[in-house]
């Protein structure tokens, strides 16, 4: 039996990529019931992150909010030193 999970659903997006994707199978006995094996699956999945997309979509434009907010405050300030301070 083959361990990689089925990436057929899916989605590519901009943010990540998956570098793996593995299940395991495992059976465990309880004392409760030791004739009976109790299964699960564990999946393991391996991301990477993609650096330029929180650069574009976040600290640019984080970035360039601040500078207007910090050049408007600035060029009010400079019109009323010239309209009412001469």
């Amino acid at each position: 039996m083959d361990n990689k999970g089925d990436l057929t659903a899916y989605k590519e997006n901009g943010e990540f990529d998956v570098l793996n994707f593995q299940a395991t199978r495992n059976e465990m006995k309880y004392l409760c019931c030791p004739d009976v094996f109790y299964p699960d699956i564990t999946f393991t999945i391996t991301l990477k992150r993609n650096y330029f997309f929180y650069v574009f979509n976040l600290i640019i434009p984080c970035g360039l909010i601040n500078i207007i907010g910090e050049d408007h405050f600035y060029m009010y300030c400079l019109w009323l030193c010239v309209n009412f301070f001469p």
